[in-house]
């Protein structure tokens, strides 16, 4: 067997199988899609709760700018008053560590996000 004959084998074995491969690449793909998205779904969030992290202020610098907010219920939402606060935790963005950064309490009835707590 030639050269030739050798390149025409192996292109003849790579066109035979092009169309299974292309069939698995397709498979593999939808199979991972959703591993795939909520990675760059993660990505993303993590970003967006980094950065409004940072650009809240602490608990007392948030009575200090709202005094009509604080009460002797505790503080209180500047946008519609309520005393029902929940919170979630917020992790430095980055996949490859995740230190924690502290907590975000926002107003259960509006969701606006009021203060931080840092750990």
């Amino acid at each position: 067997m030639n050269i030739g004959e050798q390149i025409s084998s192996v292109f003849a074995w790579v066109v035979g199988y092009g169309q299974f491969s292309i069939v698995v690449i397709f498979i593999v793909t939808l199979a991972l899609y959703p591993t795939l998205n909520s990675w760059i779904v993660a990505y993303l969030n993590g970003r967006k709760n980094d950065e409004l992290f940072r650009s809240l202020p602490d608990l007392p610098t948030y009575l200090e700018n709202n005094p009509s907010c604080r009460s002797s219920g505790g503080p209180r939402c500047v946008n519609c008053n309520s005393i029902h606060f929940g919170s979630y935790a917020v992790h430095k963005f980055g996949f490859i560590t995740n230190p924690f950064l502290g907590r975000v309490h926002f107003c259960r009835k509006c969701r606006t996000a009021l203060y931080k707590t840092d750990c």
